[in-house]
């Protein structure tokens, strides 16, 4: 009999053993046991937390084989995500989203100075293959990561090179392809790491091509869909030409391709010092968005003939120093970071010459320092942060047949925009008794900005340049109580903050056709207060039973509202009279919800799991009370699944009930045109996933999503997901 914790008790027959040349022991998904959490920088012991932090790890993505990493968030149950086209994916912790969540990517946070507010896809950049963990921390987080973390934080923590074992060298690699799925994927994965003595490399590539998304044909209500693509327009001999589609089940333009590169270098000097290389590129092709190419006007032709992102690049380039422990602290750790982005939007509209071009750059600087200290029972932790973004925004018409240029208003101020936050934190993680623990913390810090509009020919702005400086706080303190007849209880009280950056500032952007979003250089930083509840229940080893509450009261929150610009309530842009609108802090509001998880193993090769997450969410304006934008219908997982040492198998459904019209908010991002005239449907799918250890070296995944081949969208998304998907994926390591 072979036991260890977070694998299932394996029983042999000793003649079978030494026939064997391998025994294999397969993870549970979940492991029932202690969890380390690397979501706030150093090693934390998950009971320890007030916090609610749950973690995908490597072994699910292993097995589950999402396709990107915005598929791992939204197929674990745990987070709910938008998307507007295939070559995206929006997260929602709480019901805030977009630029009100933060992305950390190995410590670094990739919320930068253009993150906008309405549905953000770049989670997407971050290849789902160099993912060994993702910690998701719910609820105000800004005593630790400063700005943006209002809802949550998704920390992304990437794969590391090879651990030296014994004197001689280690070589580990990795090839993976997939193919399949209702997209008709393609990707290829490989990555090599070895370590020497004081070095450790670690090299790797991935390559995905995605064709048109099928979506599904099975409708449970009667009639024809509204989402089918009947029409689409192809570009034949210089003239705009609306193609009917052969099969309008077929999402016709929404295919793109993404590759990915990330290289780690990490060197320990004779002292101990750890140095750190990190480097991430991401690059895409056109990204066609895919929601506006399925407007019509009112005689049903397609509104646009082109609108898409162009290749959206990110660069990351960070380097850590891990400093040995010392009289002064335990641990401490120093980084510098630079990630520069490109995105480009292009839109032409149906039988015109001109397109629009915007372009943007981002470049993106960090210094932060860390470190923690452990007197007696405290354990305290330290750090301060400085970060700086400058913004270009250039735009152009340009004629697609003389191809000559003209200028056209940017998305941005078209001088640039600098952006920059700092921010000194300290907390306190106090082991009252064995079984008792208080975490206090609080955070200062400021946030200013410079922007310069050079040329007001197409908005003539009673200003050429505005700027503003904003002193920031948050503070939080939790209590976590730890025992066997108690197992775990958590109760927190914790601030959160959005200081408002270029895009909310500076934009000029239609948010919709007829509507037109104009700066406001009156916005004040938003707010959030949260209170929660958390209990952990634990029978043996046999089950998990853990459940959250939580409410939140926003105030000062940016919402898009009428405005006056020049007095007027309407002005001409793009060719069209728009209704004049503009982030305010005029709104406050209230958001409650509750979560549900558990697993349970009747014997230990066969468990049942599940998941359920509900929000409610309200905002007052200065007129009335109304639905709060971003907040999902109930939602989640359950599955039943089993584990033997060479074959494992899951059969598992994805959940989200109805949106009622009624509950869509009228001025914000509920997307409510591209949903049915009484909302958003509720759906389920059935979906199965297995795999087989071939070898020691070789597994094989099979799966297919979708069984019933249903036709849904998720809240809010502006395309259908996929229909029925097989899927097959072959993984050699080495």
């Amino acid at each position: 009999t072979i036991e260890h914790e977070g694998y299932p008790t394996i029983s042999y027959v000793w003649e079978y053993i030494k026939k064997q040349k391998h025994l294999l022991f397969r993870k549970k998904i979940f492991e029932l046991d202690e969890v380390n959490i690397t979501g706030y920088g150093f090693n934390e012991l998950k009971h320890e937390l007030p916090a609610k932090v749950d973690q995908i790890g490597s072994s699910w993505i292993d097995f589950h084989q999402p396709q990107t990493t915005a598929d791992a968030l939204g197929k674990s149950g745990i987070l709910f995500v938008q998307r507007s086209q295939m070559g995206g994916g929006s997260p929602t912790i709480r019901g805030f989203e977009a630029n009100r969540v933060l992305i950390v990517v190995d410590g670094i946070r990739m919320n930068n100075a253009i993150f906008r507010g309405g549905h953000l896809q770049n989670i997407i950049r971050n290849d789902v293959q160099f993912i060994d963990h993702i910690d998701i921390i719910s609820g105000p987080s800004s005593v630790y990561f400063g700005s943006d973390a209002m809802g949550g934080v998704m920390h992304i923590q990437t794969i590391d090179p090879p651990m030296l074992s014994g004197e001689k060298g280690v070589i580990k690699g990795k090839v993976m392809a997939r193919w399949g799925g209702a997209n008709l994927e393609k990707t290829i994965h490989a990555q090599l790491g070895f370590a020497k003595k004081k070095w450790r490399f670690l090299t790797g590539f991935t390559f995905s091509h995605y064709d048109d998304l099928r979506q599904g044909s099975w409708i449970k209500s009667s009639g024809d869909s509204l989402w089918r693509r009947n029409v689409y327009v192809e570009r034949i001999n210089n003239k705009d030409s609306v193609i009917v589609n052969p099969d309008p089940y077929i999402q016709k333009l929404s295919g793109y391709y993404q590759y990915n590169i990330l290289q780690k270098i990490s060197y320990t000097s004779n002292k101990g010092i750890q140095h750190k290389l990190n480097i991430q590129f991401s690059n895409s092709s056109n990204v066609n968005r895919y929601d506006r190419l399925t407007e019509l006007t009112s005689d049903t032709l397609p509104r646009f003939a082109e609108w898409y992102y162009g290749p959206e690049t990110r660069v990351l380039a960070g380097y850590n120093i891990t400093l040995p422990k010392s009289k002064w602290f335990d641990q401490s750790e120093i980084s510098f970071s630079y990630q520069y982005f490109a995105e480009s939007r292009h839109s032409r509209k149906l039988q015109k010459k001109p397109m629009l071009n915007q372009n943007e750059q981002v470049h993106m600087a960090r210094f932060a320092v860390d470190f923690w200290k452990k007197i007696q029972h405290h354990r305290l932790q330290f750090g301060l942060e400085g970060i700086y973004n400058y913004v270009q925004s250039t735009s152009f018409y340009k004629d697609i047949v003389s191809l000559d240029e003209t200028p056209a208003p940017t998305r941005y101020p078209g001088g640039g925009s600098h952006y920059y936050t700092a921010g000194l934190y300290l907390t306190d993680n106090w082991k009252l008794t064995n079984h008792l623990f208080l975490q206090v913390g609080g955070r200062v810090g400021f946030t200013g900005l410079n922007a310069s509009f050079t040329d007001t020919t197409f908005f003539p702005f009673p200003y050429t340049s505005t700027s503003f400086n904003h002193v920031t706080g948050s503070g939080n303190i939790g209590l976590s109580v730890h025992r066997n007849w108690l197992n775990h209880f958590t109760f927190m009280l914790s601030t959160g903050f959005r200081s408002p950056n270029v895009d909310d500032l500076g934009k000029v952007f239609d948010s919709r056709v007829g509507s037109i979003i104009v700066p406001n250089i009156n916005l004040k930083p938003e707010y959030t207060f949260n209170a929660e509840l958390g209990f952990e229940f634990k029978i043996a080893k046999q089950a998990l039973i853990q459940v959250n509450g939580f409410g939140s009261y926003a105030y000062g929150l940016m919402q898009v509202m009428p405005f006056l610009y020049n007095g007027l309530d309407s002005i001409m842009y793009n060719g069209e009279m728009s209704q004049v609108t503009a982030l305010q802090n005029a709104s406050y509001g209230w958001i409650a919800g509750a979560s549900a998880q558990f697993i349970w193993y009747p014997v230990s090769f066969f468990y049942i799991s599940g998941s359920v997450n509900y929000t409610w969410g309200i905002v007052r304006d200065s007129a009335d009370w109304m639905p709060l934008d971003h907040i999902p219908p109930i939602y989640g997982r359950s599955a039943v699944g089993v584990r033997f040492a060479k074959i494992s198998a899951e059969m598992y459904v994805l959940f989200n009930a109805k949106k009622p019209v009624s509950l869509y908010n009228p001025y914000g991002e509920d997307n409510i045109k591209y949903a049915t005239p009484q909302g958003m449907p509720g759906w389920a799918t059935l979906n199965i996933k297995t795999s087989f250890d071939v070898h020691p070296k070789l597994s094989i995944q099979l799966g297919i999503e979708n069984i019933l081949n249903q036709q849904y969208r998720i809240f809010s998304s502006g395309i259908s997901s996929p229909g029925i998907s097989v899927f097959m994926t072959i993984n050699s390591r080495f």
